[in-house]
C-alpha cells in the first residue's frame, strides 16, 4: 500500500509542479487563479482514486476499507503539498527571483480592485493596513500558504475517494 501511495504521491508532485509552471509562464497569474485549485483538485480526485482502485482490486481482491483508502491518499496530497512547496520555494528564490515581485504586485491590484467595489466595506484605514501586510509578504509565507491550500484540498478530497471505493 505504502509504495502505491509513494509512487502516485510522485505524479502529484509532479501535476502540481507542471501546472503551476504552465500557468505561471503563460502569465495567468497562478497565484491569485483559481484554476490552480481546480486543476489541483481534479488532479488529487483522479490520482487518489485510481490509486485506491489499484489497491483495492489488484492487491485487495476487490476490498478496502475506509481506513486504507484514508491512509493512501494522505499519503498521496501530503507528499504533493511538501514536494509542490520545495519546488516553489526554489522556483521564486533561484529560478524565477522577480515572481516575489510579481506576486506582491497582483496582490496589490486584485486588493484595490476588489476594494473599489466594495467601497463600504473597506475602510481607508483597513485598506492601508491590508497593503502593509500584503507588502511584507515573504517568499516563506507564499509557500507555507501554497502548501497548506493543497493540504485542504487533499483532506477534502480524501474521504469522498475513500467512502466511495470502500467495499
Amino acid at each position: 500500500m505504502i509504495k502505491l501511495a509513494l509512487r502516485y504521491g510522485a505524479f502529484a508532485i509532479l501535476i502540481t509542479i507542471i501546472s503551476f509552471t504552465v500557468l505561471f509562464y503563460t502569465d495567468q497569474k497562478p497565484f491569485i487563479n483559481f484554476n490552480t485549485i481546480f486543476i489541483d483538485g481534479l488532479s488529487f480526485l483522479v490520482l487518489i482514486g485510481v490509486a485506491t482502485y489499484e489497491f483495492r482490486k489488484y492487491r485487495q481482491g476487490g476490498e478496502l476499507r475506509f481506513w486504507q483508502g484514508m491512509s493512501m491518499g494522505m499519503i498521496i496530497y501530503v507528499m504533493a503539498a511538501i514536494g509542490f512547496s520545495a519546488f516553489l520555494y526554489l522556483f521564486m528564490a533561484y529560478i524565477e527571483p522577480e515572481a516575489l515581485m510579481n506576486y506582491k504586485k497582483e496582490s496589490i491590484d486584485f486588493y484595490n480592485r476588489t476594494a473599489e467595489m466594495y467601497p463600504d466595506k473597506y475602510s481607508p484605514e483597513r485598506r492601508e493596513t491590508d497593503l502593509a501586510n500584503i507588502k511584507e509578504v515573504s517568499i516563506s509565507g507564499i509557500v507555507f500558504k501554497e502548501g497548506i491550500k493543497k493540504l485542504l484540498l487533499g483532506l477534502l478530497v480524501t474521504p469522498i475517494i475513500a467512502i466511495f471505493m470502500r467495499k
